[in-house]
């Protein structure tokens, strides 16, 4: 991946929650304020059933409306005064096609909470024939969510884990049953609008209960499908959980086989491993080495060898 402007001071809290200032609708923005700018393929997000080895611009934000220990980004996640760069929708169009690449990605912090910036550079993106694609967390209401979603090509919402990793890594005291969640119905939002992809980060010593995780499968799988794809992510200690132990491979691939009773395509991403999606038949459909699409051997959404359709974009 190759960074364009990537920044990550800390500060206070006031200035770039105000900039901006516009209301959703149909008014362009002016400014932007972008605190990093990433060159990379799409299944850094991750998505991978989505115009597989497409390159993007990757724009992160400050500020975020959770507040995870665990936060890999937050040197801009949780210091909304991180500086950065102001740039009109302009030219951040400018820099996606000074860079060849083809679409624009919406992550890093969590660019919902900057809604009329998003909207105005998505719109000018579509504008431009490039493919918008957004990561977030899921934690926001049908008014702010429903409009910008409608703007993406592709999605992918990060669900965080349990109840008690949302509690004591999260700050959010959320419902026994997952299907209330506001995430979990923002996936079902999301898929009707556009391609759906869902990740987890799995945090050795909150996914130890077998029940509690098929629950919260059930969950994504009802809200979004079956064959929506499942990325479990392997845990980097960070922030305030820099002491806390890596994610064995072993918790992987235990969590992996429980989810596999419920999505057709679930990926143990660790360390680039595992990162192929294969029919049941045997065929490799997209040979992946890391982030890096070697081969993609899927035509017209069908198996080359026994036909069986798969769900790709």
């Amino acid at each position: 991946m190759i960074p364009i402007l990537h920044t990550g001071a800390h500060g206070s809290s006031d200035e770039v929650r105000s900039w901006g200032g516009m209301v959703m609708g149909h008014a362009r923005v002016s400014l932007v304020l972008v605190t990093t700018a990433i060159v990379g393929p799409i299944e850094s997000k991750p998505i991978y059933h989505f115009r597989p080895g497409l390159r993007l611009l990757s724009l992160g934000f400050a500020g975020c409306n959770l507040g995870c220990t665990f936060c890999q980004n937050h040197r801009i996640s949780q210091d909304t005064e991180a500086p950065g760069r102001h740039l009109s929708p302009t030219q951040v169009i400018g820099m996606a096609r000074d860079n060849q690449v083809g679409g624009v990605a919406f992550c890093y912090s969590e660019p919902l909470v900057h809604p009329e910036q998003v909207q105005g550079i998505a719109r000018e993106a579509r504008e431009a024939r490039l493919a918008t694609v957004l990561k977030t967390n899921g934690f926001f209401e049908d008014e702010v969510f429903c409009p910008l979603v409608a703007l993406m090509d592709a999605v992918n919402v990060d669900v965080k884990g349990p109840r008690d990793l949302y509690r004591e890594a999260c700050g959010i005291d959320l419902p026994q049953d997952p299907s209330q969640w506001q995430v979990i119905r923002n996936i079902r939002r999301a898929a009707a609008l556009c391609h759906v992809e869902c990740s987890m980060v799995i945090i050795p010593g909150f996914y130890d209960d077998p029940m509690e995780m098929r629950t919260l499968f059930a969950a994504i799988r009802d809200a979004g499908g079956c064959r929506m794809p499942l990325h479990l992510l392997s845990f980097v200690p960070d922030f305030r959980m820099s002491r806390w132990p890596p994610t064995p491979w072993e918790d992987m691939l235990r969590i992996k086989a429980w989810a596999s009773d419920f999505f057709e395509y679930v990926y143990a991403d660790f360390a680039g491993v595992d990162a192929m999606t294969t029919c049941p038949c045997g065929q490799d459909l997209v040979v992946r080495r890391g982030l890096v699409v070697e081969n993609n051997l899927v035509n017209v959404n069908k198996c080359p060898r026994c036909d069986k359709r798969h769900n790709f974009n």
